[in-house]
């Protein structure tokens, strides 16, 4: 049958051209028609030459060679769930498979190899397992720190061979691309007679009151809870896989010092940021204290009251004038009412640390007292402390000219022995309840100098900070940043310089210059 019949009910798939006529540039080739019940029709030949105007309308079903839209690639949905990350807080190893189990319990923390072995061994493992950003990393690597644990990158170990990490299993290549080391000088330790001593609970302690509030900046309850949330994931590893079974003891303590860490940090950091309150600051104000002279009326920025530096005069001594009215005594009112001068007598240097013993929110006789009577102030409540020793407080800075020299011993600020030997004393201040009041618990420290007046009355001049029940501060932070010193030997005439086995040209390498483990 013709390929231009007409009569042809069916459209052939592909008809050929046989008047060259028609071919706008006088060229045979193929054009292609579709058939409808046969979609394969669509197939166009590179050859076919292009429809022209004369060539009349275009038939039915007839494409021209168009080139089909390349579908973009969709990238990640961004409703698609994160992976968990292993801290989420209910999250659960998985069980283990028996081959695990056997693994675990006969050879990788089997009693026979050292706590140092299993325990780096351990880290290995559990950084495999979890999901570390760079909060969470930083976090960890500065509590393993703490403990003794070298987390710095490894150098000079050449890599490792592509071809054997695709031959290991997860837990090996764990093994051979952990980070995490333990001096071989710690070998000893936890045993009798060593010089290390392992404290997991000690360790959890000092992390959260003396390396938490100054090395991150942590400043919403989520972001405190998250902080532990990720030594606790640690510690709770280390019971699940038995790691250490010696120190179960230990782990369970350190767990619960992040149970009450959840509840103190926050506190503390509030604390800190709020204190040291309007009374304080209105004796400090009229009584020449640090606060005093602070307040600018003129500054129109200092009338929002979120940014209120200072106090005025006249505000200062309507809240003194409220709290005394609330907890005064007739002696104190009658001093006042005789017009006798009120003055510090009594002054901290330089700063006073103590702990709080109790803790009196204002009755409903004081509330009813302010509601009446000073309305635009905060009703006071009330604390007891008592004399606390800050621990390995840092020696006073001085000259060389100055302490031994002069006939003066240096005193260790917050924590001398002359300091322990005196009757402990007992203080009592005034604080808003419950604005600050609602972050104080029995047990807190705070470092503060202190001001008593003539009267009695006791007030904090400047606050200094604020710390955890549990605060502690342990040698090891003198640790912090420390390297083993090296020795540089070497000369001139471009002799080659050994650093511990390393040889470095002398042209990079100034001879004779003497590396501080410190620097």
């Amino acid at each position: 049958m013709s390929p231009h019949s007409e009569s042809d009910k069916t459209p052939a798939a592909v008809q050929m051209a046989d008047d060259t006529s028609q071919s706008p540039r006088g060229l045979t080739g193929y054009s292609l028609t579709v058939d409808l019940n046969n979609p394969m029709g669509n197939l166009v030949s590179p050859t076919a030459p292009p429809v022209s105007a004369e060539a009349g309308p275009e038939p039915v079903g007839v494409t021209v060679g168009k080139k089909k839209k390349k579908k973009k690639s969709k990238g990640k949905s961004k409703n698609k769930a994160a992976l968990p990350s292993g801290f989420e807080e209910n999250f659960a190893d998985a069980p283990m498979t028996p081959a695990e189990y056997a693994e675990e319990t006969n050879h990788v923390y089997h009693p026979s190899r050292n706590f140092t072995e299993r325990i780096e061994s351990c880290l290995h493992r559990y950084r495999a397992r979890r999901r570390f950003d760079a909060l969470r990393k930083d976090i960890f690597d500065k509590y393993l720190s703490l403990g003794g644990i070298d987390t710095s990158p490894k150098q000079f170990t050449g890599g490792v061979d592509q071809l054997k990490i695709e031959e290991m299993n997860a837990n090996e290549i764990a093994t051979v691309t952990g980070t995490d080391a333990v001096g071989r000088d710690k070998d000893d330790a936890g045993k009798e007679g060593s010089a290390w001593v392992v404290d997991f609970e000690a360790i959890a302690k000092c992390f959260f009151s003396s390396r938490v509030p100054y090395y991150f900046d942590l400043e919403t309850p989520e972001q405190m809870a998250q902080c532990v949330r990720i030594i606790r994931n640690f510690l709770n590893y280390l019971l699940y896989h038995n790691v250490c079974p010696e120190f179960k003891d230990q782990i369970n303590a350190a767990r619960t010092i992040c149970d009450i860490a959840d509840h103190e940090l926050p506190a503390t950091k509030q604390f800190s940021m709020i204190g040291p309150g309007d009374f304080n600051i209105a004796c400090s104000t009229v009584y020449q204290g640090h606060y005093h002279g602070t307040y600018e009326s003129t500054r129109t920025w200092a009338k929002d009251p979120d940014f209120m530096v200072g106090m005025s005069n006249e505000q200062a001594t309507k809240v003194i004038s409220a709290a005394l009215a609330a907890y005064g005594t007739k002696d104190q009112i009658q001093h006042i009412k005789d017009g006798k001068p009120v003055f510090v007598t009594d002054i901290s240097s330089p700063t006073a640390t103590f702990e709080i013993t109790s803790i009196h929110p204002a009755d409903s006789h004081v509330r009813e007292l302010y509601a009446t009577n000073f309305t635009d102030l905060k009703p006071l409540g009330r604390i007891r402390a008592r004399d606390w020793v800050r621990p390995y407080g840092q020696e006073e800075d001085m000259t060389d000219d100055e302490g031994e020299d002069d006939g003066h011993k240096k005193p260790i600020m917050n924590g001398s022995k002359q300091k322990q030997k005196e009757v402990v004393k007992e203080y009592e201040f005034f604080l808003e309840d419950p604005d600050l009041l609602e972050n104080c618990f029995v047990g807190m420290k705070i470092e503060a100098t202190i001001r008593k007046l003539n009267i009695g009355v006791g007030f904090f001049d400047a606050l200094v900070g604020c710390f955890a029940s549990f605060y502690i501060n342990l040698p090891n932070e003198m640790m912090n940043g420390w390297r083993e010193p090296q020795a540089i030997v070497g000369g001139k005439g471009g002799r080659d310089l050994e650093i511990d086995g390393v040889e470095e040209d002398e042209e990079e390498n100034a001879g004779g210059v003497a590396v501080d483990g410190n620097d």
